[in-house]
């Protein structure tokens, strides 16, 4: 938690500011009731429960001195993180990708984040390619390739029609 008031601080200079938010962060508690038992007392280890309106907020503030790569280009919102690189072979673009995420690893261990649902998907416009996929490691594991991914509510296919959307809204 120390980061992340020092990184409120630094942002803002005003020191009533990050004690405001360090006590808003600080000695959570909770129990869970279950058919009208209720469990011990626990405390919280995450600072903040999903969905709070500070959540995305102090996740970015948090992380906002994340290494972003050089060769590839990086688009945040809240807690999700896209990783982009734009060359002719996708070996390249692997050996990039790749190589920015060895840095973000040392990034994340040492501040504990536990990234979920990474996954890889290739954009183009080409026919011939339509069935291509990347095959990128991450900490010796490889990624699992979406045809579909999911992004901020929209699901995008390989040649951005946004067919897949519309056929998973209607589904609704």
């Amino acid at each position: 938690m120390q980061c992340l008031e020092k990184n409120i601080y630094e942002m803002t200079k005003d020191y009533c500011l990050t004690e405001i938010i360090g006590t808003l962060l600080k000695n959570k508690w909770f129990y869970v009731t279950l058919n009208g038992k209720k469990s011990e007392l626990l405390k919280q280890k995450n600072v903040l429960l999903q969905g709070s309106v500070l959540a995305p907020m102090l996740f970015y503030t948090y992380t906002n001195d994340q290494p972003i790569g050089t060769v590839t280009r990086h688009f945040i919102y809240a807690d999700d993180l896209e990783l982009t690189a734009q060359l002719k072979k996708f070996e390249e673009i692997a050996e990039r990708l790749e190589d920015t995420l060895k840095v973000l690893t040392i990034y994340y261990q040492m501040n504990r984040l536990y990234p979920l649902k990474t996954q890889v998907c290739v954009f183009h416009l080409k026919n011939r390619e339509e069935k291509r996929n990347l095959h990128i490691k991450w900490n010796n594991e490889i990624l699992q390739h979406s045809d579909n991914p999911k992004y901020l509510g929209v699901y995008l296919d390989r040649s951005l029609t946004y067919k897949m959307h519309c056929v998973k809204t209607q589904q609704r």
